[in-house]
């Protein structure tokens, strides 16, 4: 993967790499999306995620509800494909639970 850009030291840009990471995991996304576009989707998860993870998120199923729809709606946004978006939202929310941790 062409995650060399999204890498640096701190640990906002590891998140975004984890995020990068989950998106990218299938070939077609990066086919289709082309790894800037994969750079910002995960940009901008690191940032929502951030802002809507509260301390036991990952233990109400409403709270987790809400976190699976604001990565659907961010997925749709940026046109990631649809046949795989299930794949990629599971993949966030499981990095996003590792973070939480």
């Amino acid at each position: 993967m062409k995650h060399s850009n999204v890498v640096s030291r701190t640990g906002s840009t590891k998140k975004k790499l984890l995020f990068y990471d989950a998106l990218a995991s299938h070939k077609t996304a990066e086919q289709v999306l082309g790894d800037d576009t994969l750079k910002i989707i995960a940009h901008e998860l690191t940032k929502s995620i951030k802002e809507n993870m509260s301390i036991d998120w990952n233990l109400r199923d409403s709270a987790r509800a809400r976190m699976r729809i604001i990565v659907k709606r961010l997925l749709k946004k940026y046109g990631y494909p649809p046949e795989i978006s299930k794949q990629a939202i599971d993949n966030v929310l499981e990095q996003a639970e590792l973070m939480s941790e």
